[in-house]
């Protein structure tokens, strides 16, 4: 059985917590999402985290999603 994944809060917590940047670097620089960043071009800054939503859901990424997201957090908290 899959996992159900809050999408709202995992939208929410791209859009606040990380910069365009730091997303395209992160689908840049893994394998599996890297489809996303190939296809930024078709994304406005707004829905190019639905794109990368979107890509989880259809491929089951959202582990490899939120694990990133989260570490990323828990790296930021930490220098502060």
């Amino acid at each position: 059985m899959r996992k159900k994944y809050n999408l709202d809060k995992i939208r929410e917590l791209l859009h606040n917590e990380f910069t365009r940047q730091e997303l395209l670097i992160f689908c840049y620089d893994d394998d599996a999402f890297h489809p996303c960043y190939q296809h930024v071009a078709q994304y406005t800054e707004l829905n190019f985290v639905d794109g990368m939503l979107e890509h989880a859901k259809t491929h089951d990424l959202f582990e490899t999603l939120t694990t990133w997201a989260l570490n990323g957090l828990e790296s930021a908290t930490a220098s502060s």
